[in-house]
């Protein structure tokens, strides 16, 4: 899957409120979501050495099963 893909899956599936962030510095990039009180719970499930697209679909699933 893409990253592009994956966002277009972000933006159908993620419950509302809450947010997918994409942080790219210099030779890094990670994914941090935020429930809707805009706590970080993806901190310790999502593998910041994976690639952003599954970074993104394991946000959008745990997202859905703590909503």
């Amino acid at each position: 899957m893409t990253l592009d893909e994956a966002v277009e899956c972000a933006a159908r599936d993620l419950p509302p409120n809450w947010t997918i962030e994409i942080s790219i510095e210099q030779d890094a990039a990670c994914v941090y979501l935020y429930d809707p009180s805009y706590n970080d719970v993806g901190q310790d499930s999502i593998e910041p050495s994976d690639g952003l697209a599954d970074q993104v679909m394991k946000a959008i699933s745990i997202a859905r099963s703590q909503a």
